[in-house]
């Protein structure tokens, strides 16, 4: 067993009406910090609104979401960045992101997002991803 934490931090930036699924990570914590503009999260049911130099810590297993952000991510331990990798690729080139693909991907990495439990919340488009850091 490693004595190091793994994370991988990234940056991340959506269109306004652009945002993930609430959803759940089975394996990872995610921290977020607001580099600039208002950043809206939702974790656990309770709402948040942040300006930049915000901060908001999701630990594993928390509903959470968010919303017109450009922020930087911290995700613990590291290896959630292959699934923005796949993701990516699995919609290179199609008009809209296919959902059902992406529900499954999600599954594969340890994610669940309430509409894959029936709830009604959609998945969104897809997020703009550019890692600059491997690990910490």
């Amino acid at each position: 067993m490693s004595r190091y934490i793994q994370a991988r931090v990234a940056r991340q930036r959506s269109a306004q009406t652009s945002r993930p699924a609430l959803h759940r990570h089975s394996r990872e914590d995610e921290w977020f910090y607001v580099l600039d503009g208002d950043l809206t999260w939702e974790v656990d049911g309770q709402r948040f609104t942040g300006g930049a130099r915000s901060s908001a810590f999701a630990p594993r297993g928390t509903a959470h979401a968010f919303q017109n952000f450009h922020i930087l991510v911290m995700v613990t331990p590291a290896g959630l960045d292959q699934f923005f990798e796949d993701v990516t690729a699995l919609n290179k080139g199609l008009s809209q992101p296919d959902f059902a693909r992406v529900e499954q991907l999600m599954q594969s990495f340890g994610t669940k997002s309430r509409s894959s439990s029936g709830e009604n919340n959609p998945v969104r488009a897809p997020l703009t991803v550019a890692i600059f850091a491997n690990s910490l």
